[in-house]
């Protein structure tokens, strides 16, 4: 399957999306994950996880978030 175009820093990238990215995109496009979440306040070190695993949608993580939802929480149903 050919690579497909580089999309939003919050959308969720399926594993066949994962193999055909270089190492640098995927941390690029994790740290700007990170960077996202903490700007929504989130310090722990789940935040951390949510922002690695990008076969989860930044968007549905924020939401949980900022509706209240602990991180662990979050990861934990979304992951």
């Amino acid at each position: 399957m050919p690579p497909r175009a580089y999309g939003s820093c919050t959308g969720a990238l399926g594993a066949d999306d994962v193999e055909w990215r270089d190492e640098e995109e995927i941390l690029a496009r994790t740290l700007l994950r990170l960077g996202t979440l903490r700007r929504r306040g989130c310090e722990e070190p789940d935040c951390v996880v949510l922002a690695g695993r990008l076969d989860v949608g930044l968007d549905d993580a924020i939401g949980l978030i900022e509706r209240g939802c602990p991180p662990g929480l979050a990861v934990r149903i979304l992951v």
